[in-house]
């Protein structure tokens, strides 16, 4: 198989340590996303990366009767330089809206989480497993040499409390004065680092769109007359970043 059909090949995400010609063992849930899911067997190649080492080309290998293992080949991709992390600060939604959000906002670039807890969100906790599984295979299918980070869940106060000057934050924020998503393109690309916000499904409380409109690293934006689910929102938002980034 030539380098230019790598892509074919099954890529999975590996916690641990890359390099070439060592053997790796593989834990149940890459085992059975290669046995049952892929169909992958003893000799097949597949592409592993692990977010710091860059990719590798592995091999499939018996590691006892019923085992299977990894032997590192040759590394395939390197690692590069991130352009700038791009974070996601949100409340919590509903299961399926929550997951369809995760999901799509890996696609999108964004590789640091923010759960926080706002004054009107009726979900009060977040599964960081759940979401973190989400992220790895969302990673492993989108081509992505990195999975995003989580952080804790806290108050909405909390992460303001402590966020960087440095890091620009574009909210949205309902039925208050804001521009245009589309004038920030030069903010977006000035900055190394930038973030999106958003709320919960049940909106900002006045307390909070006043603390929000004080911040001095918040800028309140528009994306049309509508108002969006949230999730549609964060979504648009990292559309938006990435497309900005991309020229």
């Amino acid at each position: 198989m030539s380098k230019d059909d790598d892509f074919k090949l099954s890529r999975l995400f590996i916690d641990g340590h890359l390099k070439s010609g060592e053997s790796l063992p593989l834990d149940d849930r890459a085992a059975h996303y290669l046995k049952n899911v892929m169909r992958r067997k003893g000799g097949d190649l597949i592409r592993v990366f692990n977010g710091k080492d860059g990719e590798f080309l592995a091999e499939l290998a018996h590691d006892g009767k019923k085992s299977l293992k990894l032997i590192l080949r040759e590394s395939s991709k390197g690692q590069g330089t991130a352009q700038g992390h791009v974070h996601l600060i949100f409340a919590p939604l509903r299961k399926n809206r929550q997951d369809l959000m995760v999901e799509k906002a890996v696609e999108l670039g964004a590789d640091i989480f923010h759960p926080i807890l706002t004054d009107h969100g009726d979900i009060r906790d977040f599964n960081e497993d759940r979401a973190r599984a989400q992220m790895i295979e969302a990673a492993e299918q989108s081509e992505r040499l990195t999975v995003p980070d989580v952080r804790d869940l806290k108050s909405l106060r909390e992460v303001l409390k402590t966020w960087p000057d440095s890091i620009p934050v574009i909210a949205g924020i309902e039925r208050v004065d804001a521009v245009s998503i589309g004038a920030m393109a030069d903010k977006i690309q000035g900055a190394h680092d930038i973030a999106v916000l958003i709320g919960p499904a049940g909106g900002w409380s006045d307390a909070e769109k006043d603390l929000l409109q004080k911040h001095k690293s918040i800028v309140p934006v528009s994306l049309g007359t509508e108002i969006l689910r949230a999730e549609t929102a964060a979504l648009a938002m990292l559309s938006f970043i990435k497309f900005v980034r991309l020229k």
